[in-house]
């Protein structure tokens, strides 16, 4: 059984996203959005191990 952080699952998850764009607070879940040229960034500012980061869910934009 996948875990909720298989990779596999993505497109799944993202599919969820998209046909509930309307009913779930997406804009209440993300923290921060990041340019896809900033990933490096976003990973960064996002890593929570062992410090506190103002980053709660980061996304990708294109």
């Amino acid at each position: 059984m996948p875990t909720p952080l298989t990779p596999g699952l993505l497109p799944m998850k993202m599919e969820m996203m998209r046909q509930n764009l309307d009913r779930l607070p997406f804009d209440k879940i993300v923290s921060n959005t990041f340019p896809l040229a900033e990933v490096n960034a976003a990973f960064e500012q996002g890593e929570w191990d062992n410090r506190q980061t103002s980053v709660t869910r980061a996304v990708l934009v294109p």
